[in-house]
């Protein structure tokens, strides 16, 4: 699932980035893209279905897996794309071992089901309830990063 925004009507937060050098900026850009992505990374956390059956496959003198690994191993990754733009990422860890604690790859079946299973679309529930709050928090953050830089570079001078 990928999708790519495009902000309109930030024209004060646009003449606020462009008052800063070009590395100071994409900081900034990249700390409000993730604080913001943050908001919607807690609501997955809070919503995220939670399976409460032992797996069936388990070898013997193995603990069971904890439930609420869909949860607990939710993760927000920022990066640099191939053509040099942020890509923000919510992304769940996987392992070779099904019954690993620290591995979630099934979160796609239970996102868009399989043929046996229902789809339950938590993810994409949460990333539209939240997406108010995403572009709020993000013209905040940005907005105060860019303030602090600039009166630190005021008294700096």
């Amino acid at each position: 699932m990928t999708a790519d925004v495009k902000l309109r009507g930030f024209d004060d937060v646009e003449r606020l980035l462009k008052q800063l050098e070009p590395k100071m900026r994409s900081k900034h850009l990249r700390r409000g893209v993730r604080q913001a992505i943050s908001v919607v990374r807690d609501d997955i956390k809070r919503t995220a279905p939670i399976r409460s059956s032992p797996p069936l496959i388990q070898k013997r003198g193995e603990k069971p897996p904890k439930p609420g690994r869909l949860r607990r191993l939710v993760r927000v990754r920022a990066r640099r794309g191939k053509r040099g733009y942020l890509k923000v990422s919510l992304i769940y860890p996987t392992s070779e071992n099904p019954n690993d604690n620290k591995n979630a790859a099934h979160w796609r079946f239970v996102e868009f089901g399989t043929k046996h299973v229902r789809a339950n679309p938590y993810i994409f529930r949460s990333v539209k309830r939240q997406f108010r709050r995403v572009l709020r928090k993000l013209t905040d953050s940005i907005r105060v990063g860019v303030r602090e830089e600039i009166r630190r570079n005021v008294r700096g001078k």
